[in-house]
């Protein structure tokens, strides 16, 4: 392996454990708001779920970061195709 492929190779590890660690804290946020939140809006449950996904998604991260980096490929990869 070149010195480069070492440096991209760190670059998107340090990129996923930033992108799980922002995953798990807006996740944490949202189910604060929604148990906060209970009384004054409807469906606040959506927003307790849309927490646990994301704090799902970003511990599965870094659990997993190889199949991690690959579903965002193919997320990125697929916005195009489904936008147009």
């Amino acid at each position: 392996m070149t010195v480069l492929q070492l440096y991209y190779a760190r670059l998107v590890a340090v990129i996923l454990d930033k992108l799980a660690a922002w995953a798990i804290m807006i996740g944490i946020l949202e189910i604060i708001a929604a148990i906060g939140l209970r009384k004054e809006i409807e469906n606040e449950w959506l927003l307790f779920l849309v927490g646990i996904g994301s704090v799902f998604f970003g511990v599965s991260l870094i659990i997993w970061p190889g199949a991690g980096a690959l579903a965002i490929l193919w997320v990125i990869g697929i916005t195009p195709v489904k936008v147009y």
